[in-house]
């Protein structure tokens, strides 16, 4: 009788649509060595993307079991308890993660969360004003001071430095062209020239963006099987990713007949510091568009590291 491992990982290929090839790739990155805990980390971070907390934590607690105390795992299974209404354990196990590593601001707001779930309100508030002292622009401690009223209304962020210098290129790409297509598909829009290069545009999402320009570009032609395999790759891709290994990821896909599918998460000073998703990943069918940018220190058949792409 196979054990529910297997079981679990399964289902999560299922669940998400994988293709049976990359369902059968997920059980061999996962079970080629069962006592080692990225397996099971990796199948807990995708338990919890889909909102399946309990077997998140099943498959987290595993790889503490076989690692003990790394961070990571730590603030996951507290992450985990708090999402399954248990405070008291979440608190343990934040304040576990906390002491592996103090300045983890994430660390600091789930333990305020927990807190006011357990009408401790006034240490709610002192976690929440450590999450702050660890990272002044973290917006989530923020917002939860102002909600329950121990501090002022959050202000607009300012833009980031690649989102000020896309505002600031997109008008000089454009200048250059002389035989430029524009092409508009909802908010996003392409201006496109065969000699210059392109500016994609997302009025509804200001994070996603690129200006291209360079040497003319290069036609190459792929088999629909071929973009299949490279989607499947991806959609894995992002189960793994986390604080530990990837900084920037963001995926944009149009496809004939379905919504677009739009994914954004991005990492820094020990947390993820942006997370958006919209519609679904669908693997069994090529895209129209599709567009890719990631740096990260996973390992796929198109790079090793992925790098920035």
């Amino acid at each position: 009788m196979r054990c529910s491992f297997f079981d679990r990982i399964e289902t999560v290929c299922t669940r998400t649509l994988f293709s049976q090839k990359v369902c059968f790739a997920v059980l061999r990155m996962i079970v080629a060595n069962p006592d080692r805990p990225e397996g099971h980390f990796a199948l807990g971070v995708a338990c919890a993307e889909q909102e399946r907390c309990q077997e998140a934590l099943e498959a987290l607690l595993i790889a503490d079991a076989r690692d003990p105390d790394y961070q990571p795992t730590l603030y996951n299974v507290a992450h985990a308890y708090l999402r399954l209404d248990q405070p008291g354990e979440a608190l343990s196990w934040g304040e576990r993660a906390l002491r592996r590593e103090p300045n983890h601001a994430a660390t600091a707001h789930l333990l305020g969360l927990a807190c006011e779930k357990l009408e401790r309100r006034e240490d709610a508030i002192g976690w929440w004003r450590r999450a702050l002292r660890i990272d002044p622009s973290y917006e989530l401690p923020q917002e939860e001071l102002y909600r329950v009223g121990a501090g002022p209304k959050p202000t607009e962020p300012m833009p980031s430095q690649n989102a000020q210098e896309l505002r600031r290129m997109s008008p000089v790409v454009k200048a250059r062209m002389t035989r430029r297509e524009v092409y508009r598909v909802g908010g996003v829009t392409l201006t496109f020239d065969g000699q210059v290069g392109y500016v994609l545009e997302d009025a509804e999402n200001p994070l996603n963006g690129t200006v291209h320009a360079g040497t003319p570009f290069r036609v190459g032609h792929i088999s629909d099987d071929d973009v299949l395999n490279l989607i499947g790759v991806i959609k894995l891709l992002l189960t793994q990713i986390n604080v530990e290994n990837t900084r920037d990821a963001a995926v944009l896909i149009y496809y004939a007949n379905r919504p677009t599918f739009n994914y954004q998460a991005r990492f820094g000073r020990g947390e993820r510091t942006t997370f958006q998703t919209n519609n679904q990943f669908v693997v069994t069918e090529a895209p129209r568009f599709f567009k890719l940018r990631i740096n990260s220190d996973l390992a796929t058949p198109y790079g090793n590291p992925m790098g920035e792409n």
